[in-house]
């Protein structure tokens, strides 16, 4: 629902893992539907959290079509928490990337990622899904169906 699985490790070693995976599309076509990138970044932001694990880079091109889902594809990055520099880079990330019609400031966007993790999470997930209700309009029925599961998944 959020990312795409390894499918297959095919090396690895101390220092890297090779592995394959289903192929996904270029989010090219989504990039210009920013609401609708920065509602998937957000959910699986909040469902990393929730599952106690992290990926540093937040970047598009680390993010697929899979399924006419959004998820994350490439999680080089990805660590257990807690981690030490996930509140900087969590903001670096939002901030620079996924700040929807820029309706947060610097202030409160680092109030909320010196929140506790679990809290993160779950401010992060109402505030997707406010943005959701306010613009569902803005969406296809299967766009619509996509988000409400996930956040059917993290609101459970």
């Amino acid at each position: 629902d959020f990312i795409v699985p390894v499918h297959k490790i095919v090396d690895e070693n101390s220092h890297v893992f090779i592995y394959q995976q289903k192929y996904c599309r270029d989010i090219d076509h989504v990039r210009s539907q920013h609401l609708l990138l920065c509602l998937h970044v957000y959910l699986t932001l909040a469902y990393m959290i929730k599952h106690q694990w992290i990926v540093s880079d937040l970047h598009p091109h680390n993010f697929g079509i899979y399924h006419d889902n959004v998820v994350l594809f490439d999680y080089h990055g990805i660590h257990q928490l807690p981690v030490k520099m996930w509140r900087s880079r969590i903001f670096d990330n939002l901030y620079k990337r996924y700040n929807f019609q820029r309706s947060w400031s610097k202030t409160q966007l680092k109030q909320l990622c010196r929140l506790p993790p679990a809290q993160f999470a779950e401010n992060i997930t109402q505030y997707a899904q406010s943005l959701f209700s306010q613009h569902s309009g803005d969406f296809t029925h299967s766009q619509r169906d996509i988000i409400q599961h996930k956040l059917n998944l993290l609101l459970d």
